[in-house]
């Protein structure tokens, strides 16, 4: 495990689209901030400075990690890396886990530079506000509980990737799912769940969908404690299911 670690790392930090990537990331994070004082001249009366510029990009965070994840993995196929990997005898499940621990770091680089982004620029345009250990521990939630969403979605992304294999299927197949799913997928599922008059779902299924708890733990300092308890529940579901899911199917499939 050690060494596919190491190899996946090394390969990595060879990329130039993981730093393409993270950059168009943290400038998104700044453009935002650059938009909004163009939109509220007077942005910072109401209540704009550094602090609550730090999450204002996250949201772009997802879209970036999604897509060069997407081209890292289905790359091992496309390139032999994987299959030559399995005919010196590594275990596939340390192959798979180290791709997980991949998505994780990257979520972690990508999310941590575009807050810091955007963080500077909001103090620039704004000042840095008012902080107390109250307001740090406030973010440092919100921060942790984001990164969380955000590896157990990469993990469904991940997931895709091993199972389609090619790197035009599974950018396509993965920015379908992180774009239709809110948008199309889940309003059809509730309007099926709501025209059957025996069956009633609490709260819509967007409560059940990863997605959705990046944008809630993202969008507020102020949560309650049922929401997040939820939110960690169901994303530790998907974690679970999708890499159990993709485990057993890279276990039984061929690779060519």
């Amino acid at each position: 495990m050690i060494n596919v670690l190491k190899s996946d790392f090394y390969k990595l930090f060879l990329r130039k689209a993981f730093y393409i990537c993270g950059v168009i990331s943290g400038l998104i994070g700044v453009l935002l901030v650059v938009l909004i004082n163009n939109e509220f001249p007077f942005a910072k009366e109401l209540g704009y400075n550094g602090i609550s510029s730090s999450y204002i990009g996250l949201g772009q965070v997802t879209l970036l990690t999604t897509v060069f994840l997407s081209m890292f993995v289905s790359s091992e196929f496309a390139y032999g890396t994987i299959k030559n990997m399995c005919s010196k005898g590594i275990s596939r499940v340390s192959i798979y886990l180290s791709k997980v621990v991949m998505g994780a770091f990257t979520s972690i680089v990508y999310t941590l530079f575009t807050g810091l982004c955007g963080f500077i620029a909001g103090s620039l345009m704004w000042g840095v506000g008012e902080f107390n250990i109250d307001e740090f521990w406030n973010i440092l939630r919100l921060f942790a509980l984001f990164i969380l969403a955000e590896l157990c979605l990469q993990s469904v992304f991940i997931m895709i990737s091993f199972l389609i294999r090619h790197t035009g299927g599974t950018v396509s197949a993965n920015l379908a799912v992180y774009v239709l799913a809110p948008a199309l997928l889940l309003p059809l599922l509730d309007y099926i769940i709501k025209s059957l008059k025996w069956f009633e779902l609490e709260g819509g299924v967007s409560k059940y969908w990863v997605g959705s708890y990046m944008q809630i733990f993202s969008g507020t300092l102020q949560l309650e404690q049922e929401v997040i308890c939820t939110g960690i529940i169901v994303c530790l579901i998907y974690f679970i299911v999708s890499t159990a899911i993709g485990i057993i199917s890279f276990y039984k499939r061929d690779i060519r």
